[in-house]
């Protein structure tokens, strides 16, 4: 799964939300997430998941894409 989305023109990422556009998934940048012994952490359907880079994250982003859930 790629997500298709893009930064803002002007560089803004304090406050981003970007949703897909075919409107399955949502990218939202928050302040704090009470992680910090995991950064970098995303949350996925309510749950958090820790040490993430690019390569895991779209690891299980593909894992989502084949219906599946993430480890």
């Amino acid at each position: 799964m790629r997500l298709g989305l893009q930064a803002a023109e002007d560089g803004e990422t304090e406050s981003l939300s970007l949703t897909t556009p075919d409107g399955r998934a949502t990218l939202r940048t928050v302040a704090c997430f009470g992680q910090c012994a995991l950064a970098p952490v995303i949350e996925v359907n309510h749950t958090i998941f820790g040490h993430m880079n690019e390569r895991s994250l779209l690891k299980e982003l593909d894992a989502l894409d084949q219906g599946g859930r993430l480890s």
